[in-house]
Order: C-alpha cells, then structure tokens, then sequence
C-alpha cells in the first residue's frame, strides 16, 4: 500500500506539472505582458486546485469522523 501511495502522488505530480504547464506555455507564446498574464492565470488556477484539495481533505476528515450507532 505504501508504494502505490508514493507511486500515485508522483503520477499525479509528474502529471500536473505537465497540465499546468502546457496551459502556460500555451497561454505565453511570447515573454513580456503576456507572460505575466499567463503566468497570473495558472497562479490563480494551482490556488484554485489547493482550495478544493483542501475542501476535499476536510469533508474526507468530517466523514471519517463520524460516530456510527451502536447496537445497543
């Protein structure tokens, strides 16, 4: 189970940096204004990703939380 834990975050690692930026590079053909565009959106957009991983890890916390009824 550890392996596949550390297997997964390095795809997802390997596999965000490629997403990310591809949709730079796209944005910012050229330097000047429009890398700074560019670079601004994909700024906006890894902050946007960390808030919903974070949303995500407290309802998965919250849920795990949760006391079951017991038979009793």
């Amino acid at each position: 189970m550890s392996g596949l834990f550390n297997t997964i975050l390095q795809i997802g690692g390997a596999v965000g940096v490629a997403v990310f930026g591809t949709v730079y590079l796209d944005l910012a053909p050229t330097s000047g204004a429009a890398a700074v565009s560019a670079f601004s959106t994909i700024t906006f957009a890894l902050a946007a990703v960390a808030l919903a991983a974070a949303e995500c890890t407290q309802l998965a916390i919250s849920s795990a939380r949760t006391p079951v009824p017991s038979g009793s």
